[in-house]
């Protein structure tokens, strides 16, 4: 009970110190409803005219983007990368003495963040939806097991690889340059702006064993019954083994890490 009040008392300030920057949060959110928007005017403009495009009808392609916005806000809210920044400054030789783990610490930070993003998120995609007049289909209830079981394993398997980038840290000023390569990557080959499926097959079977597909894609067809159910546990398969191999990495980068620490900014 103890530990989960410690956990709620870190969330609250998370939000505090979220709040502490509005012109920043505001701006931020400002540019994701321009990014919405132009995302959503682009397909718009794909079906002026047709009834169909890649595989898809109107009236799924914007439920599918629906869907990978939404799970976009809840998998890539993150503060994961300030791990990388205490490491630098000499923080984390503080964090260390705590009682709770610098990754526990984070990943509750993160939660925190997902929440508020979710409330705000909620907002602007409904406000998306509302301006181009779109009919988002419903899911089969049936699926949402599977579907809450795919988030999440998305979530905890993108906390580690940004964890994992963030011990750059112990050994090179430069953790923003990877980060942004990988979320370079992450926006093309998600499925956050377009269906994979749009892509040449050679390119699908190869994107199939990288952990890409798995963050957005997947949930997306999950929603739009677009794959049977053992294709689907194929894919929550593949995003398990992702997770077990990163979470391996981190501990082993870790302690190498740790061994390499000096606490330069202390």
């Amino acid at each position: 009970m103890q530990k989960l009040k410690t956990y709620g008392l870190i969330i609250l300030a998370g939000w505090q110190s979220m709040f502490a920057w509005m012109t920043s949060f505001v701006l931020w959110r400002i540019g994701q409803v321009f990014s919405l928007f132009i995302t959503f005017s682009i397909w718009d403009t794909v079906f002026t005219g047709t009834e169909s495009a890649f595989g898809f009808s109107r009236s799924s392609i914007f439920t599918y983007l629906f869907v990978t916005n939404v799970c976009s806000i809840i998998v890539t809210s993150t503060r994961v990368q300030e791990l990388g920044q205490s490491i630098r400054n000499g923080e984390l030789s503080t964090q260390l003495l705590q009682p709770i783990s610098p990754f526990l610490v984070r990943f509750s930070i993160d939660l925190g963040d997902k929440l508020m993003n979710v409330l705000f998120g909620s907002i602007e995609i409904g406000l998306i939806v509302a301006f181009f007049h779109l009919a988002i289909l419903s899911p089969n209830l049936e699926m949402i097991g599977l579907l809450f079981l795919a988030i999440f394993g998305s979530i905890v398997l993108f906390f580690l690889i940004n964890a994992c980038l963030s011990m750059i840290a112990f050994w090179s000023p430069d953790i923003w340059s990877p980060r942004f390569l990988f979320f370079t990557l992450f926006q093309l080959l998600s499925g956050s702006f377009f269906p994979i499926t749009a892509l040449p097959q050679e390119i699908q079977r190869v994107l199939q064993f990288t952990p890409f597909p798995y963050f957005l894609h997947l949930q997306a067809n999950i929603w739009l019954e677009r794959i049977t159910v053992p294709e689907i546990w194929f894919g929550i398969g593949v995003l398990a083994g992702w997770i077990a191999l990163f979470f391996i990495v981190l501990r082993v980068i870790w302690r190498i890490g740790l061994r390499e620490f000096g606490a330069e900014g202390r």
